[in-house]
């Protein structure tokens, strides 16, 4: 077994893939909703980049692997370079080489950023299945196919529901319900950060001040962003208002819509019932059913139908009763729309939280595994809303050793709230360059 590499240059490297994460992110957003083939010259540009920020990993590889991986590691990137997609398979072979040493953790960084600037979605799960059937009971394979099927699963997930928005846009382009959602869904995914942000303030600028429609888009747009990671450096406001305050400030638009439903909540709440209970429940749901004709109406309702259903751990519910109203009323864009978001954002949830069990499980097993430290950190950045955790996780592999890395923490801060190009380096400062 190799040595273990130095903490420090570990940490380095998690730090400033994390940091490449957010990064291209933002170079690959298309990817979300794109149904082009891949162009030449954009796969082109991505590699290109790709190369200027990983350079750490690289020199990582190059001073730690084997003179077998090594040489496979360079035969691999220069064919990468040139576009041939031969050279994901070398990679690939080193990180079978590698599965149980610590230069697994570069090599699987390196990989996967390919594969999401390829769109190899096919080959990396071969790769994964491959993986797991060589090596079932090594922890660094566990967690890598953790890590890697759980993002696929969830980034398929936002698709689907993103596409059944848009189908409910195509009827109705301007109905505010089906643009706040959507809005609302982009912004839980990193590659469309930005754009979710610029569509929560078209939405809003038309919005007459203080109305319905008003309160609707600010909840939706709260409700997703309140727990990000220092909010203030990706919306441009200075406060981010308590989510409670705009629970009570729906409630007030659900008494005149359903009395019933409001009563409801408020018994709940003075019996301590979390969320108000079955009762507030199934009242919101006959509200729905009532108003779903009405995209405003229909979507004070749902959004505090969904605040309610997330608090008493009902999001199941919540989806079979989305899908139902999308069955039952196939004209309804509102109805359509609050699917997709339901589907998206509630399976996604799941998954997320059976995965990140998985890795516990898996870390109890061999709790000082750098590269185990290193999945986690992956796997909570994969959404905006769980980039917090993300950071305590970073603190924690900080936390145990004796360094304190103040530049990459610089870094990392200026990641969320700049450009790729901040990254950049000069071409010819690659440790691959001339060898």
């Amino acid at each position: 077994m190799q040595p273990r590499a130095s903490y420090q240059t570990g940490w380095v490297c998690v730090c400033v893939f994390t940091v490449t994460v957010l990064s291209s992110h933002l170079v690959l957003a298309s990817l979300f909703e794109a149904n082009s083939p891949l162009s030449r010259e954009t796969l082109q540009q991505r590699v290109a980049a790709l190369q200027k920020s990983s350079r750490i990993l690289d020199q990582w590889i190059l001073e730690r692997g084997s003179p077998e991986t090594i040489s496979a590691f360079r035969q691999g990137i220069e064919l990468i370079n040139q576009l041939n997609p031969q050279g994901l398979r070398l990679l690939e072979n080193a990180m079978l080489r590698e599965v149980n040493n610590t230069v697994f953790t570069p090599l699987f960084l390196r990989y996967i950023e390919l594969i999401e600037a390829w769109e190899a979605a096919d080959q990396e799960e071969a790769f994964l299945k491959r993986l797991k059937q060589r090596y079932p009971h090594s922890t660094q394979a566990q967690a890598a196919v953790v890590v890697r099927s759980a993002a696929r699963a969830r980034q398929e997930l936002m698709k689907q529901g993103l596409a059944k928005i848009n189908e409910a846009l195509q009827k109705a382009p301007q109905n505010v319900l089906a643009r706040t959602l959507r809005a609302a869904l982009l912004i839980q995914q990193p590659e469309t950060l930005s754009q979710g942000i610029m569509a929560f303030e078209e939405i809003q600028r038309a919005a007459e001040a203080n109305s319905l429609e008003a309160q609707i888009v600010t909840f939706y747009r709260e409700h997703n962003q309140h727990q990000l990671m220092s909010p203030q450096r990706f919306f441009p406001v200075a406060t981010i208002t308590p989510v409670s305050y705009l629970s009570e400030r729906l409630d007030l638009q659900i008494k005149k819509l359903s009395p019933k439903a409001w009563s409801a909540i408020q018994q709940g709440r003075r019996m301590g019932s979390t969320g108000g209970g079955e009762p507030a429940l199934s009242e919101l749901e006959q509200a729905l059913e009532e108003q779903q004709q009405n995209p405003v109406a229909f979507g004070v309702l749902l959004a505090r139908y969904l605040d309610l259903a997330q608090t008493a751990n009902r999001l199941p519910r919540a989806i079979a009763l989305c899908a139902q109203l999308a069955e039952l009323h196939p004209q309804s864009p509102q109805a359509k729309a609050a699917y997709g978001y339901v589907l998206a954002t509630g399976q996604a949830d799941a998954i997320m939280r059976e995965g990140l069990q998985r890795l516990e499980q898996i870390t109890t097993r061999d709790p000082n595994n750098f590269f185990l430290w290193t999945a986690r950190v992956l796997y909570l950045a994969q959404t905006p809303q769980r980039m917090g955790e993300a950071l305590s996780a970073l603190d924690h592999i900080k936390s145990t050793t004796q360094f304190r890395l103040a530049a990459v923490d610089h870094l990392f801060t200026q990641a969320a709230r700049t450009s790729p190009a901040v990254f950049a380096q000069p071409a010819d400062s690659s440790p691959l360059k001339g060898q």
